[in-house]
């Protein structure tokens, strides 16, 4: 079940944010490249970003691996003991975090610094520990005590502090970080997805007008949001919301759909689907 609901997550796809309270202008997109260990990898989906650095996952020959890449040099992340598979969610500075299978298929976290990787699990996370994102030295995440409910948390290095919506029915997932302020979303019932802000102290709902299906908002940085909402057709759409407005960004060779992932300053990443493939990109936005 945890696999399941892992997997849910990483498709509940957003995060970007802009320094200023402007909209963009306009995007530029720049695709991923393959990876140089697997020239005919079939699906490349970024989750984080830090200045020129990004991390996510993608397909190795059927098995799941992470990567970090700087815009010149592909790095390939496998936790040692994650033999099922290896997902690199967020970056800050040097620091990479994410979520790896151990043979079991239990989830776990990781944090890997350049050489090192140590294991994050939540004490009380029984049936699984997933570690979404980091800024600076705060690391937050979800934990699955087998209630069933799923928790958030925040991970400052030493102790572990549970974050839940008001709503304790609610499956919920915190995705990302900057700073004291965190994104997530959460689902109760037979409801469709929806998204929160939580600054340290109260929750804020963030639900774009135009979804029929669901928001999900994956990322922050400063005072902007991204995510992804689904349309009437269950078709998926990339948003950017400054606090006040909503802005649709779709990938130009978009066919079934496009998902914002991350943000760091005016950069984004994401990935859009075609007839044929998901393909990994990321992409520049241009203030009014």
């Amino acid at each position: 079940m945890i696999a399941h609901l892992l997997r849910a997550a990483l498709l509940v796809v957003a995060s970007l944010w802009i320094a200023s309270e402007s909209l963009h202008a306009g995007v530029t997109f720049t695709p991923l490249p393959t990876p140089p260990d697997v020239p005919f990898s079939i699906f490349i989906c970024p989750y984080g970003l830090s200045k020129k650095q990004v991390v996510g996952s993608y397909d190795n020959g059927g098995r799941t691996r992470g990567f970090l890449y700087n815009e010149t040099k592909w790095t390939s992340l496998q936790v040692p003991i994650g033999k099922k598979g290896t997902y690199a969610r967020g970056v800050s500075d040097t620091n990479v975090v994410g979520i790896y299978y151990d043979r079991q298929l239990k989830t776990h976290g990781f944090l890997y610094n350049g050489s090192t990787f140590t294991h994050i699990d939540h004490p009380k996370g029984t049936e699984g520990t997933m570690v979404t994102g980091i800024s600076g030295k705060v690391i937050v995440g979800n934990y699955y005590d087998g209630s069933p409910k799923t928790h958030g948390f925040l991970f400052d290095g030493t102790a572990f502090t549970t974050i839940d919506p008001p709503d304790t029915g609610a499956k919920s997932y915190l995705m990302a970080v900057d700073a004291n302020k965190i994104v997530g979303v959460c689902k109760s019932g037979s409801a469709q997805w929806s998204s929160f802000l939580y600054d340290g102290k109260t929750f804020k709902a963030i639900a774009n007008p135009k979804a029929t299906y669901g928001t999900l908002a994956n990322g922050i940085s400063g005072t902007n949001i991204v995510g992804s909402y689904y349309d009437e057709l269950g078709i998926s759409h990339g948003f950017l919301y400054n606090g006040k407005e909503f802005t649709t960004i779709d990938h130009p060779l978009a066919t079934i759909g496009t998902a914002i992932n991350a943000i760091s300053d005016n950069k984004i990443a994401g990935w859009y689907r075609d007839s044929t493939n998901s393909h990994g990109f990321t992409a520049t936005l241009s203030p009014k």
